[in-house]
């Protein structure tokens, strides 16, 4: 298990730094990079909810409807990768291991920080990378370490100490959590 999430890390890196803008229509698509490539500009539209993908290259235009198109996500132009949620809402993937920690569409990174001041939407996780993706909050994020042995060992261990199980902690601590929970569960 532990070389899984590592695989996968691998190729989301890879995947990354050679980015041809593009859709996956399953998570197979992503974990094997079958792109369906449409190269040039992702634009989003947000209609009522209601979010399409525009793919602009030299005049030419593909659009997506992401509630009635089977898409599992896309890569944009400068190698983000994008998963949809149950609501149909794209979310930049941002930490992929035992626990994936996801942003909003709207999630400005500038070098290696994350940007949250246009973010409107709440931080979402899931278990793995075909898990339902759920709001980011101290109790589901419990629930999800629960689930599993590794996850239930790494609570005990790290119980006394841990700004999680003491008052409210900032998105900061609890995406520190996930991330120290991954290099955990991957050593």
């Amino acid at each position: 298990m532990k070389n899984l999430f590592f695989t996968i890390l691998v190729l989301f890196i890879s995947l990354s730094a050679t980015a041809q803008a593009g859709v996956y229509k399953t998570l197979n698509d992503f974990l094997n990079d079958k792109i369906t490539e449409h190269g040039g500009k992702v634009k989003y539209n947000n209609t009522l909810a209601s979010f399409t993908l525009i793919f602009k290259k030299k005049g030419e235009k593909v659009k997506y409807n992401l509630n009635t198109d089977e898409v599992w996500g896309f890569r944009n132009e400068e190698g983000y990768v994008y998963r949809i949620n149950g609501k149909k809402h794209p979310y930049m993937i941002i930490e992929v291991g035992a626990i994936c920690y996801y942003t909003n569409y709207t999630t400005v990174v500038r070098g290696n920080r994350i940007s949250f001041e246009q973010n409107n939407h709440v931080p979402q996780i899931s278990k793995g990378l075909d898990g339902e993706m759920i709001n980011l909050t101290t109790r589901k994020l419990k629930m999800l370490l629960n689930e599993s042995e590794e996850g239930r060992t790494y609570l005990e261990k790290y119980k006394p100490n841990n700004k999680l199980f003491s008052g409210t902690p900032y998105l900061k601590e609890l995406i520190d959590y996930i991330t120290a929970f991954n290099k955990y569960v991957a050593d």
